[in-house]
């Protein structure tokens, strides 16, 4: 994985900053450099439209910040078709027109209509005033957008899609961590404790919030991102139950402890899924697929020994927990595929 990208995603507030500055700055000297009347709209324009922290955001809003803009300002310029005396007229038309803008605010298309909003009420606010200061408002307000998208994309772009396979590989290795934790504490005579799972839920919840931005990038990964997002879920809420259960006060707790092959299978899936972890940080494009089969978890031909009896009590916690071993090493073996399809896409 290429560093400059590891680094932007590491330092993200910092390059948001200095992407900023560095387009406003730009801006300025444009405006100086070729005189233009209130170009001061241009870096306003830039600070409004650059508020999302990855490219895929930018990518996705780009079409409804030129159309907002664009519709903003034709309907602020055809405000000044107006004669100047008309200012009651021109103040009743904005706000009924800025109602609409806004009434559109909370829809599909809601940014769109916010940049109209903008663009309107900059254009056209300060009423029937002279038109040349309203289209060179609306000039400064396009190609101050123009300058923002192209930035945001080529400058320091942050990228969404690149920022989630490190998550990714995050929650890998915090899972890892806590289920060898879990594993060697299921093993320890003196009884059970849990390990906190704070951290891994919060890259968990991360994971979720970045996944739409991510595919704003990456269209093609769509199906790819969803799954990973919707087993990394399945992944935690089988580790929670595992580590939140107090097996040690269960009927069949020594049966877990004792069961022959159990410990050294889960030990199997715990280096898997590191190896996985590490598979997603390779830069060397030739490698091949990183491939995790079934036959290759012996939890999964690890299968429990029916008792004959017909006790009162039962072993279900037994079985219980040799469940959720194997259903977890499932979703390794689904995870496994869904990661050798995002890293296609370096």
């Amino acid at each position: 994985m290429p560093s400059i990208d590891k680094l932007i995603i590491k330092n993200l507030r910092l390059f948001h900053v200095i992407r900023m500055t560095l387009v406003c700055v730009i801006a300025v000297v444009i405006g100086a450099l070729f005189a233009l009347p209130y170009s001061a709209w241009a870096p306003i324009t830039i600070i409004v439209v650059m508020a999302s922290d990855y490219a895929g955001a930018v990518v996705d809003k780009a079409n409804q910040r030129i159309v907002g803009t664009i519709i903003g300002a034709a309907c602020g310029l055809s405000l000044y078709l107006l004669p100047a005396t008309y200012a009651v007229t021109h103040y009743v038309l904005l706000i009924a027109i800025l109602a609409i803008f806004l009434f559109f605010t909370l829809g599909k298309y809601s940014y769109s209509a916010i940049l109209a909003s903008i663009t309107f009420v900059l254009v056209a606010g300060n009423g029937p005033s002279e038109l040349h200061v309203a289209a060179w408002r609306t000039f400064n307000v396009i190609w101050g957008a123009l300058l923002a998208m192209a930035a945001s994309k080529w400058l320091f772009a942050a990228k969404a899609s690149y920022h989630f396979k490190l998550l990714t590989q995050d929650f890998l290795i915090k899972f890892q961590n806590i289920y060898q934790q879990h594993n060697q504490q299921m093993q320890d005579e003196k009884g059970y404790q849990r390990a906190t799972l704070a951290e891994l839920e919060t890259v968990s919840k991360k994971l979720s919030s970045i996944a739409p931005s991510a595919i704003q990038e990456v269209s093609q990964l769509t199906p790819t991102i969803t799954e990973i997002t919707a087993l990394q879920v399945r992944m935690f809420n089988l580790l929670e139950n595992m580590v939140k259960t107090p097996w040690s006060h269960q009927y069949g707790s020594q049966k877990i402890k004792h069961c022959a092959g159990l410990f050294e299978s889960k030990q199997q899936t715990v280096m898997l899924i590191k190896q996985l972890a590490d598979y997603i940080d390779e830069s060397d494009k030739t490698l091949p697929p990183f491939v995790i089969s079934q036959d290759d978890l012996t939890i999964l031909q690890l299968f429990p020994k029916i008792e004959d009896d017909h006790e009162v009590k039962t072993d279900i916690s037994y079985y219980g927990y040799l469940w959720l071993n194997r259903e977890l090493a499932r979703q390794v073996i689904a995870i496994n595929h869904e990661i050798n399809q995002l890293v296609k896409v370096r």
